[in-house]
């Protein structure tokens, strides 16, 4: 019946020039044999093999020996094309193969496989972002199961059980999410895999929107709303419990910027709230096994609230300000003596003083120099572009008062002892920048363990304020004034 078909919109095409693609074959069926009564049409049992068309007055052995022969001669004429002949063998295996009871067996042994995928990823909740990771991934998704669904969706044929197969690195996180999916919808939300967490977070901070976290959830690619606020909520509870010890991942020894400034919360009603909030950062080492050690911190899993502690912050009064007291240079010392006592103050002076000469003579060159900090990277191979945050504890008070600014600094220097620091750099706003240099000129404690410099903001400001009031009198005051108006 196939051959007919086949036959049938030749002919359309060449008789009427017409397209008879899509002619049911029932209709076909019917046309024949109104034309003609003699033929018969043999149905096999095989729903996969074509209809047998034969007339009345022919042999039956004759037409079985003659569909045998046919079909013989099509799987010799389709061996020509290979790729053709790979499909076709491929659907039939495949259609022989996948019986019923083979894809049931196959099914439950995944659910077993799905079932005993119970492995925890992390040590302690909650889990932080050093926590997710590839490893962890691969803690959680066995090898059979990944090599199931790389089988499954075709990017792998290599028969293997207790080996990852290799697969191209973008398909494979495709298949760890699947993989990650299958075990969350599985065990009804109860296990929250890496994925799930990390992109229901991701949503949060990223858009703020519950709705996208439902549908999300719904879809069972993340944890529930209820379940993110959860981890929120541990996270929050965990920089509380660490609040005196320095965050994760902080190696001793190695040199840290401390950033505080202020956060306004109700910022568009009459009454604002004040209050200093701090972060850590650190170049981030190649490993950080030497990292300081960190209490365990239990954490109910079902907390959903955080009660913030309460600190009291010691008064703290100013009184007489000091300035600063310098290094006294002998009169019999060489310029640069005291700079340049040690080869990295040497090396340091070299490099400073080719940048200005090389400024100044490739000043007329079409090609433009780098900047100072551009300039220096040129001249190292490795400078690590990535760097540890941690937050710390949040100041419940205004950053410009004194009493907030001297327990900024007594933070800090236990932040600084803890990690074994002789100095600490400060990096701070303008306004508190000014004050707190009051506090390190009087306390003797403060004035030697810190470096203390604005942000890049602030000391931008501050350099166009200088220029601004040494050419106030030049004219700059009338052109600015000028161009206002």
């Amino acid at each position: 019946m196939k051959k007919i078909e086949e036959q049938f919109v030749k002919t359309v095409a060449t008789v009427e020039n017409c397209d008879a693609a899509n002619y049911r074959r029932f209709r076909l069926k019917e046309r024949l044999l109104e034309r003609f009564p003699q033929l018969i049409f043999h149905k096999p049992k095989e729903r996969n093999k074509s209809e047998i068309v034969y007339a009345r007055s022919s042999c039956q052995g004759a037409v079985a020996e003659q569909y045998l022969n046919d079909e013989s001669q099509t799987s010799q004429s389709e061996s020509e094309s290979e790729n053709e002949v790979l499909d076709d063998q491929l659907l039939k295996n495949r259609e022989k193969a996948a019986t019923l009871t083979e894809v049931y067996s196959v099914a439950c042994t995944l659910r077993n496989i799905l079932r005993s995928s119970t492995r925890s990823w992390y040590d302690n909740w909650p889990p932080l972002s050093s926590d997710i990771t590839g490893e962890s991934v691969r803690m959680l998704v066995t090898p059979l199961l990944f090599n199931f669904v790389a089988w499954l969706l075709g990017f792998s044929d290599d028969p293997e059980a207790s080996e990852y197969v290799e697969v191209d690195e973008k398909y494979a996180v495709k298949i760890f999410s699947i993989c990650q999916d299958l075990i969350t919808v599985s065990s009804k939300g109860t296990i929250q895999t890496p994925k799930s967490l990390a992109l229901a977070m991701t949503v949060r901070q990223v858009t703020g929107c519950s709705s996208l976290i439902r549908i999300l959830n719904g879809l069972g690619h993340c944890v529930s709303l209820s379940s993110t606020m959860a981890y929120d909520s541990a996270l929050a509870q965990l920089t509380i419990n660490t609040s005196n010890v320095v965050p994760r991942n902080f190696v001793a020894e190695q040199c840290v910027n401390l950033v505080y400034d202020n956060i306004d919360f109700g910022e568009e009603i009459a009454k604002q709230t004040h209050v200093t909030n701090g972060i850590i950062t650190q170049k981030m080492a190649a490993q950080n096994d030497d990292a300081l050690p960190h209490s365990c911190s239990v954490i109910n899993k079902s907390q959903r609230t955080v009660k913030v502690p309460a600190s009291a912050i010691t008064e703290y009064n100013i009184g007489v300000k000091k300035t600063p007291t310098f290094h006294e240079i002998p009169q019999d010392a060489q310029p640069m003596s005291i700079t340049l006592r040690d080869g990295a103050g040497r090396t340091a002076y070299k490099l400073d003083l080719a940048y200005v000469l090389t400024k100044m003579v490739c000043a007329s060159d079409e090609k433009t120099l780098p900047g100072w900090t551009g300039f220096n990277t040129m001249l190292h191979d490795k400078i690590p572009d990535v760097q540890s945050v941690g937050y710390l504890p949040v100041i419940n008070a205004s950053p410009t008062e004194y009493s907030t600014i001297n327990e900024i600094l007594k933070r800090s220097k236990i932040i600084a002892e803890k990690l074994n620091l002789k100095y600490a750099v400060l990096v701070l706003a303008e306004a508190v920048y000014a004050k707190i240099q009051h506090v390190r000129w009087k306390e003797r404690e403060f004035y030697d363990k810190f470096v203390v410099r604005l942000g890049e903001f602030h000391t931008i400001m501050s350099f166009l304020s200088a220029l601004s009031k040494i050419f106030e009198d030049g004219g700059l005051k009338v052109l600015l004034t000028t161009c206002t108006l």
